[in-house]
């Protein structure tokens, strides 16, 4: 049977930058990471404006901003998120017991 994929699909979020407001912010996908060799701009793909619209209409353009705010928005892509637990769990693997 295959595997649903819709179970690890790559979520968004919002986030609010001090500088540029809302953001939306993509889990990046292994097709994502794959590109880093050859493209140091791969990360700007994953954000977007809140209506849906690329975040930097050029991705070189990240180069031109203040290393701060290029800093936030790149942790905030490669910060992993931990989901909610599921419902009746902690969502923590048992420690095993050394008995």
């Amino acid at each position: 049977m295959p595997v649903d994929l819709s179970k690890v699909m790559s979520r968004t979020r919002r986030i609010e930058d001090p500088d540029l407001g809302t953001i939306i912010v993509r889990e990046p996908t292994l097709g994502d990471y794959l590109k880093v060799s050859t493209d140091r701009w791969w990360w700007v793909a994953c954000l977007s404006c809140e209506d849906g619209t690329p975040l930097m209409e050029d991705p070189t353009d990240m180069g031109r901003i203040r290393a701060e705010v290029a800093t936030r928005l790149m942790e905030a892509v490669n910060t992993a998120h931990p989901t909610a637990p599921p419902a009746g769990g902690s969502g923590e693997s048992p420690v095993p017991s050394s008995d």
